[in-house]
């Protein structure tokens, strides 16, 4: 029912508060997935190469639990704030040109599946 005596007026001025949080959160969850991948990077068990036989070093030859738990708890903290995150976003989605932010969804995804990682390295 669009006509000329019921123009549509567009009331936004731009992205809000939450609009810029949503964007910004979604780049602070990519930074803290990029860093527990370099926390179970150091955990994971060492690798034998040719100096380590040279040298006669030895290896670590299981998991690190004790850094695996700072993927751990950054883990819990960044599905925590993702589900937050989700919450604004569902809030904010009232227009069919607003999108859920897959960055998000898929943080959710990868700090459960970190989680997980987790108790199966260190309780079985």
């Amino acid at each position: 029912m669009n006509t000329e005596k019921n123009p549509v007026v567009e009331r936004r001025q731009g992205p809000d508060l939450w609009v810029k949080f949503l964007k910004a959160a979604a780049i602070l969850v990519w930074l803290a997935m990029l860093v527990i991948l370099l926390i179970i990077d150091q955990a994971k068990p060492e690798f034998e190469n040719f100096f380590s036989r040279l040298f006669n070093v030895t290896l670590r030859q299981d998991w690190d639990t004790d850094i695996l738990a700072y993927a751990f708890y950054l883990s819990v903290l960044m599905l925590i704030f993702s589900i937050f995150t989700l919450l604004v976003n569902r809030k904010r989605h009232r227009r069919k040109s607003d999108r859920y932010s897959r960055s998000v969804i898929i943080m959710i995804f990868f700090s459960t599946a970190v989680i997980l990682f987790y108790f199966i390295k260190t309780y079985l």
